[in-house]
């Protein structure tokens, strides 16, 4: 049996391949292939090797114990993944990352019709991506129209990439558990007080454990100290490294560092509360610093932006 429906009003211009950038990472999964996510739907195939693919269409088989089956007694693929109106995406292979919208599926075959103008490899894992499905008995031109373009289908897949941030964050940021934030320092020597983080999150509260001001490049000449405090928006209410601490002499060459030597806790920080530098130098030359904040959450969620 085929099933599919007419482009020919409204067919998008071929699906770009859209690199790892425009997607972004997934806590270590790479963006643009999707890999693990896509397992998680069962819908991962292989190419056929006969009949051969061709620029417009291959044939498409299951991939070991992934993915429904593919073929005439498979009634499920028949029904529930006839696959109009889906995207699918080459996950392995030259094509790899290589997105494509589907016009036509067979289901007796399982030929893959496209209007993307490349060429499969037989042995190649392709993914296909639900794009909306629409009930057997029901199909319309309406219903099955393709998209306009692929922003749709990345903006979804940015907002699961979002979701799936939220909770990496949240198991980062639990009570007790120990997280890092670097601040990169560029400002002038004389610049004053330069904000760094703020505590942030709900009824926020850290606790900062250690602290590194590093000289990536030498301190300049016009540098004489760089204490770092925290500010209530009134007062540096605690100091996290002294002026003295981190004086020209203890950062005058690349690599060299200023390290906070207190056992515990250096402070505990609230909501909206700042961590800032203090640059009083004598001129304007620019130092090259990174800030390293060793800190733990008092409530979950806080932590330092």
């Amino acid at each position: 049996m085929t099933i599919g429906f007419n482009y020919s009003r409204s067919r998008p211009a071929s699906v770009p391949t859209l690199a790892d950038a425009d997607i972004g990472d997934f806590g270590g999964i790479a963006g643009n292939s999707l890999v693990q996510l896509l397992l998680m739907t069962q819908m991962i195939y292989r190419v056929k090797a006969s009949p051969a693919p061709d620029s417009t269409s291959f044939c498409i088989e299951r991939f070991g114990t992934e993915g429904p089956t593919v073929g005439t007694n498979d009634a499920g693929i028949q029904k529930d993944y006839h696959l109009r109106n889906h995207f699918g995406e080459m996950i392995s292979g030259t094509n790899r990352g290589r997105l494509f919208n589907i016009g036509f599926y067979t289901a007796s075959n399982g030929k893959v019709e496209h209007f993307d103008g490349f060429t499969a490899t037989a042995g190649d894992l392709v993914a296909i991506l639900p794009h909306h499905s629409v009930s057997y008995g029901a199909v319309t031109d309406a219903a099955i129209d393709p998209p306009t373009s692929s922003s749709t289908f990345a903006t979804n897949i940015r907002a699961i990439r979002d979701a799936l941030h939220g909770l990496i964050d949240g198991a980062n940021r639990i009570v007790g558990k120990p997280q890092i934030f670097q601040k990169a320092i560029t400002s002038a020597a004389n610049a004053g007080f330069v904000n760094l983080a703020t505590v942030t999150g709900t009824a926020a509260s850290i606790v900062i454990d250690h602290v590194i001001l590093k000289a990536v490049a030498a301190a300049p000449a016009a540098f004489t100290s760089g204490a770092i405090t925290a500010y209530d928006g009134a007062t540096d209410f605690s100091i996290l490294l002294s002026a003295a601490s981190t004086a020209f002499a203890n950062l005058n060459a690349a690599n060299k560092q200023a390290i906070s030597t207190q056992g515990g806790g250096l402070a505990e920080l609230g909501v909206g509360n700042i961590i800032r530098i203090e640059l009083p130098g004598s001129g304007a030359t620019p130092v090259n610093f990174l800030a390293t904040f060793v800190f733990r959450a008092a409530v979950n969620g806080s932590h330092l932006v």
